[in-house]
């Protein structure tokens, strides 16, 4: 091989080294493959429900003929699935303070009582009601009734009741959350992920503020000098602020901070590095902020509420619009008692706080 040759092949392998990494970024360039929405397969298993789902799977094939037993006899039944798996089935109304709740599932076979400042460490499930007092600790539970658990309840991966369910004050909930109806938790409580067609923090409330009346429409020559506008969308490429009582009409992407006046309105969806919405403003879509969302006393969002960092929701907000569902997602959130949210609250990092 010559020295002419020898030279070029190294020449061309220097230069393949070199654009090798660069190889996906082209064909990112060229075909625009991460432009379009990830694929999701519709029968993914992210239901909020899913470890629900899955035990009361297990009670339908393993447990049906205890649950139809006790309710017959009136009386107690142990057992235990595949010898290991311990369970104790108990008749309706059964108050379930004689039972070994760290090595035995409890089933009850109608409505269950779990008394107060218990610890239940196994799987536990109410055919009808459960009533829960004060300082009891569950792991998972599954209720087909209504629920209700006194002041300092703690709950470890899991719960849901297909109706109501509410939780006194200075609660601990650590998982998922769900309810089919209404959720309600009280002032202190502390959560990670939580669901319901309505979720009450604290008592529901209306705003001590009022709107301003006769909103204004905001004409575009008003926005800054160099917003850009196409279709419905406007792009402004520094801090905003939209005045006290004013309506804007499209879609608003900004660069800096947005700050929403008082009594303020977005018909469309918000997206921003820093958002807060003073006293009465209502988005009619969704917020999406790359830092914190701050949103005061009677704040309404239709929509989805997404940060990448922390979520502050002042007393009587509204997230979300029933029959329709929204979620609230970040890395922490405090919320204050009186605010609804229909739909999801999941945090990401920290943890979930109701405040006092």
């Amino acid at each position: 091989m010559s020295i002419l040759t020898a030279t070029a092949l190294f020449f061309v392998l220097v230069v393949g080294i070199f654009f090798l990494p660069l190889l996906p970024a082209l064909r990112e360039v060229r075909q625009r493959v991460d432009a379009n929405a990830l694929p999701i397969a519709a029968d993914g298993r992210v239901s909020s429900t899913y470890f629900a789902e899955r035990f009361r799977e297990i009670l339908r094939r393993r447990l049906a003929g205890p649950l139809a037993e006790v309710a017959e006899i009136g009386s107690p039944l142990s057992g235990s699935i595949d010898g290991s798996d311990e369970f104790v089935v108990l008749p309706a109304g059964a108050l379930a303070m004689d039972v070994k709740a760290g090595e035995r599932m409890v089933v009850g076979a109608g409505d269950l009582d779990l008394g107060s400042d218990r610890h239940f460490l196994r799987e536990i499930y109410a055919q009808g009601d459960l009533r829960a007092g004060d300082d009891v600790v569950v792991r998972a539970t599954l209720i087909d009734g209504n629920a209700t658990f006194g002041s300092g309840a703690s709950s470890l991966r899991w719960i849901h009741a297909e109706k109501d369910l509410s939780f006194g004050p200075g609660a601990g909930l650590s998982g998922r959350v769900s309810s089919g109806a209404c959720l309600r938790l009280d002032e202190d409580s502390v959560f990670e992920r939580v669901h319901a067609p309505r979720i009450e923090f604290g008592a529901p409330r209306d705003s001590t503020h009022d709107t301003p009346e006769g909103r204004r429409d905001l004409r575009e020559d008003e926005l800054p000098a160099n917003s850009e506008t196409t279709g419905t969308r406007t792009l402004v490429h520094e801090d905003f602020t939209l005045e006290a009582g004013t309506r804007w009409i499209g879609d608003l992407v900004v660069h800096g901070d947005l700050d929403c006046g008082r009594g303020s309105q977005i018909i469309g969806s918000v997206k921003a590095h820093r958002v807060r919405l003073q006293e009465n403003a209502e988005v009619d879509g969704s917020v999406v902020s790359t830092s914190d969302v701050f949103a005061l006393e009677g704040v309404r969002i239709h929509g989805v509420l997404l940060a990448e960092g922390h979520v502050e929701l002042a007393r009587a907000c509204r997230i979300g619009v029933e029959p329709d569902t929204a979620s609230v997602r970040a890395h922490s959130i405090d919320v204050a008692p009186g605010t609804v949210v229909h739909g999801a609250v999941w945090v990401d990092q920290d943890e979930g706080q109701v405040t006092s």
